[in-house]
């Protein structure tokens, strides 16, 4: 199934996370976008700040790579995604993080509020193995655009709209224009994130988009016991 579906790893507890990325996998989940909690998400909407806070105070971050490293050992196949702030990171040291990400075997990282021609992003571009994958928004001009491509990612993050996680969806009237010059560029595979809640709106991004990507919705759907049935109607109802 063309979805990236994320969770908070340690959200509400180390436990919970194993069972839902368990499931997500036996739905057949593309890709799980796994983030290592930070007490002050930038990027996030109500949802997702309450669980991040709440891990935080759960795990370490040494424990959340521990977590990740089980779960590709158990499911060596299932593509992953890292995610998290660049203040979880630097305090772990960036080069003692990449060597834990060669140890997954997990390539790809996704850093928010990382500007990706940042001194500290050039030294994960500098790393064979590693990918920082950019996040783009609608409003990316062609020169930062033609910079963040210039690695070759195999990813990228786009955003649908100017929002935060979990909030209303929609899409940009510039996304369908951005995919073409990402495509032009390099044919790297495009996820679309922020706000999609339902199979209709995963069908919308998927006309235009590689995969979609689901993070508020399917939390609040684990808080509320209801992520079987969200799960069995994507795999109903998504093309």
């Amino acid at each position: 199934m063309k979805i990236m579906a994320h969770t908070v790893i340690a959200y509400p507890d180390l436990e919970s996370t194993k069972v839902v990325c368990e499931k997500y996998i036996a739905a057949g989940m593309e890709i799980l976008e796994l983030q290592i909690p930070f007490s002050h998400p930038t990027a996030d909407g109500s949802i997702l700040t309450q669980a991040n806070r709440l891990a935080a105070k759960e795990i370490s971050t040494s424990g959340a790579l521990d977590f990740v490293e089980e779960l590709k050992t158990q499911h060596p196949d299932q593509k992953v995604m890292l995610m998290s702030y660049v203040n979880k990171i630097f305090s772990f040291g960036i080069q003692n993080f990449i060597s834990r990400m060669k140890k997954m075997k997990v390539p790809y990282l996704i850093i928010p509020d990382l500007p990706f021609d940042s001194p500290l992003a050039q030294k994960f571009h500098e790393d064979d193995y590693v990918q920082l994958i950019p996040v783009l928004s609608a409003n990316t001009f062609s020169d930062r655009l033609k910079l963040a491509m210039s690695s070759k990612p195999d990813y990228v993050y786009l955003m649908a709209d100017f929002k935060i996680t979990g909030s209303q969806f929609s899409l940009h009237e510039n996304i369908k224009n951005l995919i073409s010059k990402i495509k032009e560029l390099h044919p790297a595979k495009v996820g679309l994130g922020f706000g999609i809640s339902n199979a209709e709106q995963v069908n919308q991004c998927l006309e235009i988009a590689d995969f979609s990507i689901i993070g508020s919705a399917l939390t609040k759907a684990c808080d509320e016991g209801r992520i079987d049935g969200i799960l069995k109607e994507f795999q109903a109802e998504v093309l």
